[in-house]
């Protein structure tokens, strides 16, 4: 008879799922590195995953049909736009009060 298994929080059956694998060369090693999900994630948000647990397949076929879909849910949408309105006010003169500043 098969019994289900109860796992901690963040472990999976063959071990750890990393977000990314870093190594280095140099010191023959490697990192997993795991991050807490973005709240404008289209994979892993909130937003997202109750979206599809509530719709299921009419959610995979919203996302699929309409490209930014996943984005106007999540606010990315409005996120590159604020991003794309943003403007920096830049000096590229340099005067004699700039002393901590090197000219190269």
């Amino acid at each position: 008879m098969w019994t289900p298994v109860l796992l901690e929080v963040g472990e999976h059956p063959l071990g750890v799922l990393p977000h990314q694998i870093r190594g280095s060369l140099s010191q023959f090693s490697q990192m997993t590195l795991v991050g807490h999900s973005s709240n404008s994630c289209t994979a892993c948000c909130h937003t997202v995953v109750s979206e599809y647990r509530n719709r299921g397949m009419e959610f995979i076929l919203q996302a699929i049909n309409h490209p930014t879909y996943l984005e106007d849910l999540t606010g990315l949408t409005e996120l590159m736009k604020s991003a794309t309105l943003f403007t920096l006010d830049w000096d590229n003169e340099i005067g004699d009060d700039d002393d901590d500043c090197v000219e190269i």
